[in-house]
This record gives structure tokens, C-alpha cells and sequence, in this order.
């Protein structure tokens, strides 16, 4: 706001200094100090509940049912806890389809699954499953009996792919459980979701095959050099480098 003006440098230490140290609550600096200290927790606060989207790095496994619930406040769960509540949304985004029929053209593009699907457990209860079509014939199978690698993709290929134009996605170890072809898929999936949603996507990731999928993909031409960072951090001493 306009009248919130301060030099930060020069009042935050009586924020963090000790009680005993600052000078009267009711003081002109203090008063400013506090003023300024709660804008910037609310201004960063909005934008990390709105503009960020966080998946973590342990997702959990995919529930033999759930309800399908509310969502959180943010909209995501970083450990995949909105998964049913998200897939059973109509809500479209700007290509005119919902969560669950981008998270089906992707995995079904990779042959990795034909369909994932929702089923009510008794009329009315409000409680679902969530079972996957097999390539192979079997049909109707319970998500959380198949593979611990299916649980953790789901999240990061249903919140990828679905998302406002100027989000900024964090993902933590996407490749956790993964075959290391499918990690190298994964390279594609964030490099489409960059181009075409116009999201900023921010990976942390110990995966050599992931990594070689975005190098492969500047080589070709696809994917322009300035288009991406890639940041190695070793230790140094004591210290991050």
C-alpha cells in the first residue's frame, strides 16, 4: 500500500531483535516495522497459496477408496491427499477438459494405462475408487494395488497438466519409483506443460535419465537453450556450492 513506507533494511532488525531490545511498542519505528513485517508475510503468503503449486517429495499411496471430499485451501495436496477430489471435478481448464481427461490422454499417449476412472462405493455415500484399464485386458483394477510408481506419477501428471497460465509448479524428486523410462517421459511432460501452459516449472531431481531427456530435446531443436536452468548444488566444506 501506499502509506506502507519504509527503508526494510533500517526497521525489520526491530522485528527480529529480542523483546527487550526494541525500542517502545507504540514508538514511530516500531510501528512501521510491524505495519511492513505484516504486508509482506500476507503479499508472500498470497502468492505462495496462489500462484505456487507444490508437489512433494513423498506422495502417498493412492487409497483403496476415499471420499471424494473437499480440497484444501491451496487446491493442491503436496503429498497427492486432493488426488480424488481434483479427478472428480467438472471443472475445465482453458482447453475445455477436465483433470481426469488430461491425466487420461497423457497416460494413455505413453501406454502406461488406457483409462483411469472414478467409482462410487455405494449409492449415494459419496466415497470412490479409483481403478485403471490395463493395455493388456484387465480391466477395473484398484489404483493402489497396482505398483507404488502409479501412486506417485498420478499427482505430478494430473496437477502438470492442469494449471493456471501463470503458476509456477515445484516438484520435488518426481522420479521416486519410476521406471527410468518413464523418468525420462516425465522430461517431456514438463517441457510441454513450460511451452504450452506458459508455467514455470521448477524441478528438484537426482534423475540422470530425466535430466538427458531435456539435453536430448535441446539438441534436437525442440527446446531452446534459454528455456531452461539447470543448477547442480555439491557440498563444498561445510557449505552448499
Amino acid at each position: 500500500p501506499n502509506d506502507v513506507e519504509v527503508d526494510f533494511q533500517r526497521v525489520f532488525p526491530f522485528v527480529s531483535a529480542p523483546r527487550d531490545m526494541r525500542p517502545d511498542e507504540n514508538s514511530p519505528e516500531q510501528v512501521k516495522a510491524e505495519r511492513a513485517s505484516g504486508f509482506c508475510a500476507s503479499y508472500w503468503n498470497d502468492i505462495f497459496r496462489r500462484k505456487i503449486a507444490h508437489i512433494g517429495a513423498l506422495r502417498g499411496r493412492v487409497p483403496w477408496h476415499a471420499s471424494i471430499g473437499a480440497r484444501t485451501l491451496s487446491g493442491f495436496g503436496m503429498g497427492g491427499e486432493d488426488l480424488f477430489a481434483d479427478l472428480g471435478s467438472n471443472e475445465k481448464d482453458w482447453t475445455g477438459k477436465t483433470r481426469l481427461e488430461l491425466l487420461n490422454e497423457w497416460l494413455s499417449g505413453k501406454g502406461i494405462l488406457k483409462q483411469v476412472h472414478l467409482r462410487e462405493v455405494g449409492k449415494g455415500t459419496g466415497v470412490r475408487m479409483l481403478l485403471g484399464d490395463d493395455w493388456h485386458g484387465l480391466a477395473n483394477i484398484n489404483i493402489s494395488a497396482m505398483g507404488v510408481g502409479v501412486s506417485q506419477i498420478l499427482p505430478i501428471i494430473a496437477y502438470s497438466r492442469y494449471g493456471a497460465d501463470d503458476d509456477c509448479l515445484v516438484i520435488e524428486q518426481p522420479e521416486i519409483h519410476l521406471h527410468p523410462a518413464l523418468q525420462a517421459e516425465l522430461g517431456d511432460l514438463f517441457i510441454d506443460v513450460a511451452q504450452t501452459g506458459h508455467r514455470q516449472i521448477l524441478v528438484e531431481t537426482h534423475s540422470e535419465h530425466l535430466l538427458l531427456r531435456v539435453r536430448r530435446r535441446i539438441a534436437e531443436g525442440t527446446l531452446k537453450p534459454d528455456q531452461v536452468a539447470i543448477l547442480f548444488v555439491e557440498k563444498d566444506g561445510g557449505e552448499s556450492k
